[in-house]
């Protein structure tokens, strides 16, 4: 599976673990950086468990994953939690 592939059916699972943060900081002020933290690391455990039984080139493929990956997470929020 393409690093493509992988973040293409990541989106949802993303999605879900912003939800999941939101629930689990609930009524904590100011913690963004925090419930982000969260998802990137969720993310990565997931991933880590799913591929590590590929033949190599996790950590390459996550190199190039969580850029993309912390994007994804700040344009959602941006999305579903704006202000305006």
């Amino acid at each position: 599976m393409t690093w493509i592939n992988i973040l293409i059916n990541a989106i949802p699972f993303v999605m879900k673990l912003i939800e999941l943060a939101e629930k689990a900081f609930d009524g904590v002020p100011e913690s963004g950086p925090e419930k982000k933290q969260m998802v990137l690391t969720a993310f990565q455990a997931a991933f880590d468990t799913v591929i590590g039984s590929s033949t190599g080139g996790q950590k390459e493929t996550w190199e190039r994953l969580e850029p993309i990956i912390s994007s994804l997470i700040d344009l959602a929020c941006g999305f579903l939690f704006s202000k305006d």
